[in-house]
């Protein structure tokens, strides 16, 4: 496979672009809220398992209201979610209108441990409208933290479970912490990922704007990476369920 990284940029806006990464649906966007757009586009009826690889969990709720308000009646989900939900808040938003039932966070610069959010309940159930604004009803939903490779997933549904990979560039290398091989981190990332069903979607978020979270001298090196990286990994697992 043969590919070609985003022009290097420093902090700079990039707009989304599509691909396949064997045979998958892959977006690759700046701003990691762009995703939601094609998460919702991407979605059935039957909500997602999301595997979130990033630095941060990104589940706060925090001053974004639902698309007919924001929009003023205009239901536009790709306007609504590059103006109107940021970049640590579109996975409430994705829960709200019940995109997502469950979600796995690992950071893989620290692979000791992973978190499960929405084990006990959809996470579209911690989700509540308050002065027309979307929130957690009991405030960032609590989490299960399990060893990696102890008796892996064993509580969650992953058989006929439609899963969107979703990664940060900033899990990689996060910009001022150093970390001098990124291939340590998408070997660790990868390492995860193969526990997992093939996904119905990934999406790649690369962190240059509204603030630089991956490292601008790296970013381009890390997509490229990664998307070889996911490639050579997900020719060898079978498909999971159409979307």
């Amino acid at each position: 496979m043969t590919y070609a990284a985003s022009p290097i940029t420093r902090g700079i806006y990039t707009p989304p672009k599509e691909l396949k990464i064997a045979g998958i649906e892959t977006i690759v966007v700046d701003p990691h809220n762009e995703v939601l757009f094609y998460w919702k586009s991407c979605f059935n009826g039957e909500p997602f398992l999301v595997l979130h690889i990033d630095s941060h969990s990104d589940m706060v709720a925090w001053d974004v209201k639902p698309i007919d308000i924001a929009m003023k009646g205009n239901i536009d989900w790709r306007a609504y979610s590059q103006l109107h939900v940021g970049i640590s808040s579109f996975i409430s938003t994705a829960a709200y209108y019940g995109l997502i039932n469950t979600l796995l966070f690992y950071n893989p610069r620290f692979p000791e441990y992973m978190a499960i959010y929405g084990l006990n309940a959809p996470l579209k159930n911690l989700t509540k409208l308050s002065t027309n604004t979307i929130n957690w009803v009991n405030g960032e939903p609590q989490t299960r933290a399990i060893i990696r490779f102890s008796n892996k997933y064993r509580d969650v549904k992953l058989s006929n479970t439609r899963i969107i990979v979703d990664i940060d560039l900033d899990g990689i290398v996060l910009e001022g912490h150093p970390n001098p091989n990124p291939e340590v981190s998408i070997n660790s990332a990868m390492q995860w990922l193969a526990q997992f069903p093939k996904p119905n979607l990934i999406t790649i978020a690369r962190s240059q704007t509204p603030q630089t979270f991956a490292p601008p001298e790296l970013v381009n090196e890390m997509e490229e990476k990664v998307v070889k990286a996911l490639n050579s990994l997900y020719s060898s697992i079978p498909a999971s369920q159409p979307l």
